[in-house]
């Protein structure tokens, strides 16, 4: 039996153009089905992967028509860009409001690191996850799901830290995306890779022992930001 889809946060398209078929027709739009379908494609590619996601497949996981998602999403790439949207969606509901947080920043960040493990600890978040980094190798010629995914890493942290160098809350020499990796990257790690618990408590041992190593000695080489082969 299919998990429960109700919750999915509506599409909404991560590229200018997407998705517009039925709109531009005049049609209104059945959110009922728009979440239907997106949470009956979320649970395939979470038991499936990428290559078991077709449209084909999703209406009839949903129990709709070929033609009611081919006018929404025209190909599956189309689709999977909306259901990565979906993902990060469902992660963003797990985040505190970054302007109702308070305590000093390395209580802030503790608190964005427990949120990213409680997103982990969702069976079906941690599936679709690994179905969506495992997509990003199996199809490198995917790049707007190269880019997609990208530029959402660690967004909400990374706009954190660069607020606290400029209000001198951490170093000047701080090295905001190693910082990004050395938080975030145990989490992922030992979720996504291992497949090993992780607890929210442990945030605050990695929020301290990740700052204690950003701050190099030289000019950091390290960066994460895109070749121009991936664009």
């Amino acid at each position: 039996m299919a998990e429960e889809t109700s919750g999915l946060p509506i599409s909404q398209s991560a590229e200018p153009g997407r998705a517009e078929a039925e709109r531009s027709s005049g049609r209104p739009r059945d959110l009922a089905l728009d979440q239907r379908l997106l949470g009956a494609a979320l649970d395939l590619l979470a038991e499936q992967g990428f290559d078991g996601v077709s449209l084909e497949a999703v209406a009839r996981r949903a129990q709709s028509s070929r033609p009611a998602i081919y006018r929404r999403w025209p190909s599956k790439d189309d689709l999977m860009l909306d259901i990565v949207g979906a993902v990060f969606r469902r992660m963003d509901q797990e985040l505190p409001s970054l302007k109702d947080m308070h305590g000093d920043i390395h209580t802030q960040i503790t608190l964005i690191l427990e949120a990213a493990i409680r997103f982990l600890q969702d069976p079906k978040m941690r599936r679709a996850t690994i179905a969506i980094v495992g997509a990003m190798h199996q199809h490198p010629d995917f790049k707007a799901l190269q880019r997609l995914v990208r530029s959402r890493r660690g967004s909400a942290l990374r706009t954190m830290l660069e607020a606290a160098v400029a209000r001198g809350e951490l170093a000047q020499d701080l090295d905001v995306e190693l910082a990004l990796d050395l938080l975030m990257g145990p989490v992922f790690y030992r979720g996504l890779v291992l497949d090993l618990p992780l607890e929210p408590k442990v945030a605050a041992q990695l929020v301290t022992a990740a700052l204690s190593q950003t701050r190099p000695a030289v000019p950091s080489c390290y960066s994460s930001k895109e070749t121009d082969d991936d664009r």
